[in-house]
Formats: C-alpha cells, structure tokens, sequence
C-alpha cells in the first residue's frame, strides 16, 4: 500500500471498469458478459483463432491463489502481452506503462482494501 497512490488506484479501476470488466467481471470473479464466450472452442464466431483451439474462462481475481500467487511483474506481463492462448489480448500497444501499473494495483484491491487512506 505504500508504493500505491489514491490516484493509481482511481485510474487503475476506470482502466478496469472500461476495459477489463466485461472479461473478468465488476467484481473480478472472472464472470463478466464476455466469460462464457471465452471459454468456448474456437471456431464460428472467432476468426482470430485457428479451429479446434480452446480458450480459457477470464481469471477470478477473488480468489486467493489466482492474485495472491502471481508476483506484480507476473501480472504486469499478463496485460503487457495478454494471456497468450488464453483470449485475452495485449494491452501493451494501448496502455502506456504507468497504465499497466495503476491496472495492477487496482487488481490488489479485490484481495485487500487498498483504498482506505489514513
């Protein structure tokens, strides 16, 4: 929480709100409108992967053992390069580096209440 400011928090969940939520869900239960969709064989309806691929269901982020065992660079990777076979895309292109950070903070949130500031 000391290396985290009230404003990288605010723009880490209107990150999230806008572009993570409709995957990973408003409350990071990896339930979102798209979930379902993802984790579906590919093929009709998704033209950026080859027939026969699965894709995986969006991470639960509150589950312990889905935040709480990867390591901040670990994540900061994940939406840098995106999931690599899991469907979700690279955000590295479209997020400038103090974005993917203030993204990676708001996910702590969902584990602690990162937000309460003496």
């Amino acid at each position: 929480q000391a290396n985290i400011t009230p404003q990288e928090l605010q723009e880490g969940e209107l990150l999230y709100r806008t572009n993570c939520a409709a995957c990973h869900g408003e409350a990071g239960q990896g339930d979102g409108v798209f979930a379902q969709e993802l984790a579906q064989p590919a093929g009709e309806g998704h033209s950026d992967m080859q027939s026969g691929q699965m894709t995986v269901g969006p991470t639960d982020f509150s589950n312990p053992e889905h935040v709480l065992a990867a390591s901040p660079a670990r994540l900061h990777g994940k939406i840098l390069r995106g999931g690599m076979g899991t469907g979700m895309p690279y955000w590295g292109p479209i997020f400038t580096e103090e974005q993917i950070w203030a993204l990676v903070a708001y996910l702590w949130t969902f584990q602690f209440e990162l937000n309460q500031w003496p």
